[in-house]
């Protein structure tokens, strides 16, 4: 994770994909991201980190053809 948190760094373009293995469908979302450096919090709220990644949608894609993966 720190080598990706660096990566923000340098260029703040980032995307996230989801999959739900019981159907194939998938979502991603893609946008902005930053970290955000603080004292650290409580272990519920930042894993007592001191940081948080900051991410701002600009692009959502669902659906196309299922994936052929399925949890067994």
């Amino acid at each position: 994770m720190f080598n990706s948190l660096g990566n923000l760094q340098v260029d703040d373009t980032a995307a996230l994909a989801f999959v739900d293995f019981g159907t194939g469908d998938t979502v991603q979302i893609s946008g902005r991201a930053h970290v955000e450096w603080a004292d650290p919090g409580p272990a519920d709220d930042d894993g007592g980190t001191g940081r948080r990644v900051v991410f701002t949608v600009s692009r959502v894609v669902s659906g196309g053809p299922p994936l052929p993966i399925r949890a067994v």
